[in-house]
């Protein structure tokens, strides 16, 4: 079959082409609560649009002309981007199938019409034309025979009309449904984007339905040279849509999906046609913890404390005399002196603007760069060199700084003294604690939530995002002075231990479960739900014994109680294969059972919780800022939503902190949003409260990332690790022992994949590529293990060699070819003029010394910005200049001693930062390679 924009369209509406997806085989059935979150957070995002007025918006403007063109009642007939603007700005939940929630996510994120039909249904070549008479068809969700007008524009197939007007109704017949898996979808263009956007865009959203409902996409546009398209299916034989009656089988299977293992937790609608149809099969179980699972794990099985009780019934901040300590940030000091040479300088102006210090991009600008000439040049109505002129009056220069230069167009520069430089090895390397190591947090509490992997399952390569980098967060706060609490919020509530309980009871072997736990439960819970598919009942009482297990059922209690165990302690042995990650706290879901009812009753006795529809309770936001949040259910059973404000509640209570920090898939980020501001909405004195997002984890390896539906577990990612860090090895240093074989591997294998996850920005989309995780001349854990041992080599030679002033060194050789190299790949050579005084003059070195002085300021922003990419790309950058300086720089042949003892210093200094830098992301450093 065949799908084409008829001429006469093109004639009439000459802007207007189309981008198509023709989908096949994709899995639309089971809900992805990630389809819900983006829809939802594309909700909150386009609030504003909605408020100014969405016949004010461009877009949907355009469509508004297309339809009063050929004489459409635009109050009547409105089309599908603009019905979504409007039931957005009614906070109206849209939910459907997975595939519908990321097509109606598209409409709102590029504010264009997007959407699908179901391939299969067609009848024949599909045509987009002008009507050319009064046509009937049944629009969807609605028994009502509706008809398409002369003139007006209609998709049709040989059977009649499946949408009139472009898609402001839409047809029954090719609707798609939870088991539609050949889908076609339209993304409708009236000329806001040219060619060249529209096929970007088109293949974005591609990308997106491939990510979250597998299958294969194809990509078109069509409007400009090309008009036609082979669809790639078959279809149907056809009938006459006007006297339409669903196919047998297309009535069952949507009947099975709509009382199958898949319940509502809330009412939800469809907004497709400019009415609420109410579906009773598109919620999810849990709609945030399934998303948000991540792994966890600690250097030794792990004695978990127990939850340490509230100290007051009401969350109230606990308040602390903090007495702050100076900082030692250059930054910070540089900050205040230009500041304060600002207002002696310019004393009319009321306010000094805003201003940065910052990190030129460029060496030669110097260490630290101001823009305050630019920022002051405006007020004042000056030139910015003017404006440096007149602070250099008041400006004080520090001892640190050795220059203060402009540059054009208002940049004022400062370099670092080489001397203080210098001085400041002595602290890197005499320091009893790390060099950069401060008390900024005063030892206030932070609470980081993070990891809280879902009990019985076995954890998945997608818990490594959390694990690695909540660790990440909670290691750089701890470094800063911050007491840091870490909580493991597991998932071990909730009607899957119904399905359990029901499936043990009736299939369950105690002897496997005790020797394979997860791997059993697993096998368990997939044996319940294929079974269900012919037994409905099965769900019946699956529903019955979770409702005993919230009664507290002694049985049901027991067994509960034993799969959480069991489940905890396999868990461990996956966290064991892991190193440096550590919980003060496990605090699961149902720690929280008994902690609602106050909640509930405190929300609705002061009005932040609200009647909803059915006797639910929501809460209701402030002109509709966020959609509602649903914390009691009708039957008056409670939700993860409600759980999270009573942990928050127990949290603050309990430890006070400055801070919550969770650190969670950004597909939550609209939960959390919605959540903090309940808290506003309670009254409650609270902290701040951050949500920490990051992106998926996308893998570079095909076998991988074929592997559609499976979950690719953290076990096998962590062994194939160390499997090949180990090949490595033996091709290279096939001398080591095989202990030394063994322990370096892990290091390096392990670290290569925290490493990977902490130096991308965690707010994108985390690539795995084995390739440049394990190589040793990129950006990589490898390459600055590697570094390390480098420079731990030259120490331990120096001090062989001179720590006892006996023996001399060797001119034979230069010590770059006799120092300790990982894999003896690297040709050195000595080039270094024979007068270098005992200074700081080489290049190299400089880049080198300057660098290692600001690995603080690096922490702290890291810290700010709650980004370990931040460290990563400094240690990255400091190994680079290191090596550089190494390759080219004798250090042990130097020609007197104190330009070698100097030389020395500066690569303990490094050694030091790297082992400093490199411990913070819980990587660990092997002595040798």
């Amino acid at each position: 079959m065949n799908f084409r924009i008829n001429s006469q369209i093109g004639r009439v509406f000459p802007q207007y082409n189309l981008g198509v997806i023709l989908l096949k085989g994709i899995k639309n059935e089971k809900i992805v609560s990630v389809s819900q979150q983006l829809l939802l957070g594309a909700i909150a995002e386009k609030k504003a649009v909605a408020k100014n007025g969405i016949e004010n918006n461009p877009k949907i403007a355009i469509w508004r002309k297309y339809l009063s063109d050929f004489g459409a009642d635009i109050t009547k007939h409105i089309p599908l981007l603009e019905r979504i603007f409007k039931s957005f700005s009614k906070s109206d939940v849209i939910f459907y199938s997975t595939l519908e929630n990321l097509l109606n996510y598209a409409s709102a994120k590029h504010e264009m019409p997007v959407w699908g039909i179901d391939t299969e249904e067609l009848c024949g070549d599909l045509e987009i034309l002008f009507a050319s008479g009064t046509e009937p068809f049944v629009i969807r969700n609605s028994a009502k025979l509706f008809h398409a007008e002369q003139g007006e524009v209609v998709y049709k197939d040989r059977a009649g009309v499946i949408a009139r007007m472009w898609n402001t109704y839409e047809s029954e017949r090719t609707a798609i449904m939870p088991f539609s898996k050949n889908v076609c979808v339209f993304v409708e263009n009236a000329g806001a984007l040219d060619m060249e956007k529209l096929k970007s865009t088109t293949k974005e959203i591609a990308g997106v339905i491939t990510k979250y409902c597998g299958g294969s996409a194809e990509v078109h546009v069509l409007g400009d040279k090309m008009f036609e398209i082979d669809l790639g299916v078959a279809g149907k034989t056809g009938i006459n849509d006007a006297e339409f009656t669903q196919d047998p089988k297309r009535i069952a299977l949507k009947q099975k999906f709509a009382h199958g293992p898949i319940k509502p937790t809330a009412r939800l609608w469809t907004i497709k046609h400019g009415q609420k149809t109410e579906l009773t099969s598109v919620a999810i179980e849990k709609p945030v913890k399934e998303v948000q699972q991540k792994p966890a794990k600690q250097e030794k099985p792990q004695v978990v404390k127990e939850a340490p009780q509230a100290q007051k019934e009401t969350p109230a901040k606990k308040t602390k005399e903090v007495k702050k300590s100076g900082t030692r940030l250059i930054k910070d000091k540089l900050f205040e002196i230009v500041k304060t040479a600002a207002q002696k300088s310019f004393s009319e102006l009321s306010e000094i603007p805003n201003f940065t210090i910052e990190f030129p991009r460029e060496a030669h600008f110097g260490d630290y760069s101001s823009n305050i000439a630019l920022m002051l040049s405006k007020p004042l109505r000056i030139k910015p060199k003017d404006v440096y002129d007149g602070l250099m009056r008041h400006l004080e220069r520090p001892h640190y700084v050795s220059e203060i230069t402009f540059t054009e167009p208002g940049f004022i520069n400062f370099t670092l003294n080489k001397s203080w430089i210098k001085d400041e090895f002595e602290n890197v390397i005499a320091g009893k604690s790390p060099y950069g190591k401060m008390d900024n947090g005063q030892g206030e509490n932070i609470v980081v939530d993070f990891s809280a992997p879902n009990i019985a399952k076995p954890l998945g390569v997608h818990h490594l995002l959390s694990t690695i980098i909540g660790q990440a967060i909670v290691n750089i706060h701890k470094f800063l002075g911050y007491n840091v609490i870490g909580i493991n919020y597991i998932g071990d509530w909730g009607t899957q231990f119904g399905k359990l309980i029901v499936a043990y009871n009736l299939w369950g072997d105690k002897k496997k479960i005790a020797e394979e736990p997860i791997s059993e439960m697993l096998k368990l819970y997939i044996r319940f739900h294929n079974e269900a598919e012919n037994d409905s009942s099965l769900e019946d009482k699956a529903r019955a014994e979770f409702k005993k297990l919230e009664e507290k059922d002694k049985d049901n209690m027991k067994i509960w109680e034993w799969f959480k165990e069991s489940s905890l302690k396999d868990i461990q042995k996956t966290y064991d294969a892991l190193t440096g990650i550590h919980f003060d706290y496990i605090l699961g879901e149902s720690y929280y059972n008994d902690k609602m009812d106050v909640v509930l009753e405190e929300g609705k006795s002061k009005g932040a919780f609200i009647i909803g529809e059915e006797g639910s309770y929501i809460v209701k936001y402030p002109n509709d800022e966020l959609p509602p949040y649903l914390v009691q259910k009708s039957d008056g059973t409670t939700l993860y939503s409600t759980r999270d404000i009573a942990s928050i509640k127990h949290r603050i209570a309990t430890w006070h902190p400055v801070k919550l920090l969770y650190v969670v898939d950004k597909a939550q980020s609209l939960h959390f949003k919605q959540l903090f501001r309940a808290i506003d909405l309670l009254g409650w004195e609270k902290p701040e409260c951050t949500h920490i997002d990051f992106g998926r984890m996308d893998f570079k390896d095909e076998k991988m990332s074929t592997r559609k539906g499976n979950i690719i577990l953290l076990d096998e990612v962590l062994k194939e690790a160390i499997l090949r860090a180990k090949a490595i090895i033996e091709q290279k240093n096939p001398d080591l022992k095989e202990k030394e074989k063994d322990s370096i591997a892990n290091m390096t294998g392990i670290g290569s994949v925290k490493y990977n996850i902490l130096s991308q920005n965690r707010t994108t989309d985390i690539v795995f590529d084995w390739d440049k995780m394990l190589s040793f001349d990129s950006n990589s854990a490898s390459y600055l293990q590697y570094t390390y041992t480098r420079a731990a080599s030259i120490i331990k030679r120096y001090k062989d060699e001179f720590g006892s002033k006996k023996k001399k060194p060797s001119k034979a050789k230069s010590d770059v070819a006799s120092q300790v190299s990982l894999f003896d790949a690297i040709a050195e050579s000595e080039n270094v003029s024979k007068s270098a005084p005992a200074e700081l003059m080489d290049e190299k070195e400089i880049l080198v010394a300057r660098l290692l002085v600001k690995f603080p300021e690096h922490v702290v922003f890291a810290a700010k910005e709650y980004k370990p990419n931040i460290i990563t790309n400094y240690l990255y950058d400091l190994a680079q200049n290191f090596n550089a300086f190494y390759h080219t720089t004798p250090v042990l042949q130097a020609d007197n001693e104190n330009q070698r003892d100097l030389r020395v210093k500066l690569t303990e200094s490094v050694a030091k930062i790297l082992y400093t830098g490199l411990n913070i992301l819980g990587i660990e450093c092997p002595e040798k390679m």
